[in-house]
């Protein structure tokens, strides 16, 4: 009765672990917007971005200074960046009223979004 115990409480521990270690990853994940576990590498993650339709909508007269500010550096080379102060007009047309916009596959969100969300919108 006792090593059954003692098993019982020895699993019981280690799932405990296993789930503060998930719910630790998905918080900083959601936080930083930075992968702990990342499933597959940076270069498949790019290959994946390169077949999706991203916009992402700007209103800056430094846009350069302004992308440096978001988190994509590595991942703007498979993004379609749009200036809305070069023409106003056509992100009217667009409904595009608030900044940053992302458009991922038609879906539009009108915020700046983490890391993980992009893999989640995006499929990849």
């Amino acid at each position: 009765m006792g090593v059954i115990k003692k098993i019982l409480v020895t699993l019981s521990i280690l799932t405990l672990l296993i789930l503060i270690l998930y719910f630790a990853s998905d918080i900083i994940t959601k936080t930083t917007g930075k992968v702990v576990f990342e499933g597959y590498s940076k270069n498949e993650f790019h290959d994946c971005l390169k077949t999706q339709n991203i916009t992402l909508y700007m209103l800056s007269n430094n846009l350069n200074k302004s992308l440096s500010e978001l988190q994509w550096e590595e991942e703007l080379p498979y993004i379609k960046v749009f200036n809305c102060v070069d023409d106003k007009d056509y992100c009217s047309n667009q409904k595009i009223n608030s900044f940053p916009t992302w458009i991922i596959n038609t879906k539009k969100i009108n915020r700046d979004i983490s890391f993980s969300e992009l893999s989640k919108y995006s499929g990849c």
